[in-house]
């Protein structure tokens, strides 16, 4: 299948883009260039950063894969269905939303005079549950600290 789609793109296949590609397409983590290149080297232990990079790039570029910027950091989604993206601004974090009303909506209020708009990218920002529940036991820890530190400060003063 992967073969094929490449085929029609015109897109040359080799071996390590196939693996790079097969890769992206089996997970939903948005990996980065560095994380696909440890996937892959387990398969094919010659491949470089550099060549996981070039692909990454030709991938992107020709539309096989999306490159989403998060953090000034490259992420890559083998997705490439009309969705959008939830993005962690603690752990940067990536989930995928399929919410195509939002879309539609979007599409249906922008009015660019000589534009005619055929999609629309949409990240939201904001705290996953993870970072929250780690963000919540970090203030209760420090409210901990302050009042054993006020306790001290008491004893001392005493003394």
């Amino acid at each position: 299948m992967l073969w094929e789609v490449l085929y029609l793109k015109k897109t040359r296949m080799t071996n390590q883009r196939l693996k790079i590609l097969e890769y992206l397409r089996s997970v939903k983590t948005h990996p980065t260039a560095e994380t696909v290149y440890e996937a892959v080297k387990k398969t094919l232990p010659t491949i470089t950063l550099a060549t996981v990079y070039r692909n990454l790039n030709h991938l992107a570029e020709t539309g096989e894969i999306n490159r989403l910027l998060v953090r000034g950091v490259s992420h890559f989604d083998a997705d490439t269905s009309c969705h959008q993206h939830a993005v962690c601004k603690e752990c940067g974090r990536i989930i995928d939303l399929h919410k195509n009303t939002l879309i539609q909506e979007s599409l249906k209020k922008i009015r660019i005079p000589g534009f005619k708009p055929r999609t629309v990218c949409i990240m939201i920002h904001g705290i996953c549950d993870k970072c929250e529940i780690n963000n919540k036991k970090r203030k209760e820890q420090r409210k901990k600290k302050k009042k054993t530190g006020k306790k001290k400060t008491k004893r001392l003063l005493r003394s």
